[in-house]
């Protein structure tokens, strides 16, 4: 199978923005922007037939979204969020101080916040996110926060086990782990992630 090239990426997307979006062909190559809708057919065409997009008929129309289940999707998916993440206004050597300082080798790294929504000031803090499989969440934190304590935007650190994240993503009242779902920029194992999300769809999880 062919890598997409970097236009084709832009409409997964619109995917990555919004995983249980479903859109016509029209609809996205209007999302798109500079997208003919010939070239819209035919890519969302060559990505129903790898199963990385899934379609039903609604009428007329074809109506596509992103098949989840599928890996080769998730492996775009992860690099977009990575792609998303790296070319934000977070400054990056905040990030990188943080990600080494995480004393375990399994865990997603995010920014929730004013800045994953792009909508941060000079003012701004940074709100980061750690999931981790630690038995010991306070263990992390600590490490987290003396990275945090040197940090200039100031950092608001959150460390969860998948568990607690996944719960949050399952409670029926809103809470922090919905917000970061709905605005993220994921720095670190962006897989692991959806694997969560995979696990809350699984539940009945709609976002």
């Amino acid at each position: 199978m062919e890598l997409l090239t970097q236009k084709q990426m832009r409409l997964l997307e619109i995917f990555r923005k919004s995983p249980f979006a479903e859109y016509t062909i029209r609809e996205m190559a209007k999302r798109i922007g500079n997208a003919s809708y010939s070239w819209t057919y035919n890519m969302a065409n060559k990505l129903i037939k790898e199963n990385i997009l899934k379609s039903k008929r609604a009428g007329a129309s074809t109506v596509c979204s992103i098949n989840l289940g599928e890996p080769m999707a998730i492996a775009y998916l992860s690099l977009l969020e990575e792609a998303a993440a790296f070319s934000s206004k977070v400054p990056r050597h905040i990030m990188e101080r943080i990600l080494k300082a995480i004393p375990t080798s399994y865990f997603t790294l995010l920014v929730a916040g004013s800045y994953a929504k792009g909508t941060q000031t000079e003012k701004s803090d940074i709100d980061v996110i750690v999931i981790t499989d630690e038995i010991s969440t306070q263990r992390v934190m600590n490490y987290v926060r003396h990275e945090a304590e040197l940090s200039v935007p100031e950092v608001h650190p959150y460390v969860f086990k998948k568990s607690e994240f996944l719960a949050m993503l399952l409670d029926k009242n809103e809470n922090y782990g919905k917000e970061a779902f709905r605005n993220r920029l994921i720095f670190h194992n962006p897989e692991a992630y959806y694997s969560i999300l995979r696990e809350a769809i699984a539940h009945g999880f709609r976002g």
